[in-house]
């Protein structure tokens, strides 16, 4: 299902940002903890994003699953 992939896709996104914003919270907790307070928060919300994105994936392979039975391994990967 393309939509699987596009919604996977966007699940990268939001890790790769989650990661660079904790990275940029280590690297001014120190010198600039407000700032790094604010990274942390927003890596934060960008894993809820990723989440909630996984959550919809569970939904449309559950969808899947009961309309055509046991869906491809690439779906589930």
């Amino acid at each position: 299902m393309k939509i699987i992939k596009r919604i996977s896709d966007m699940i990268a996104d939001e890790l790769e940002g989650a990661e660079e914003y904790a990275k940029c919270a280590i690297k001014y907790k120190d010198d600039h903890p407000t700032l790094a307070k604010t990274f942390y928060d927003i890596s934060t919300d960008e894993m809820r994003h990723v989440s909630l994105l996984h959550d919809e994936i569970v939904k449309l392979i559950e969808t899947y699953r009961k309309e055509h039975g046991e869906p491809p391994a690439a779906m589930l990967a």
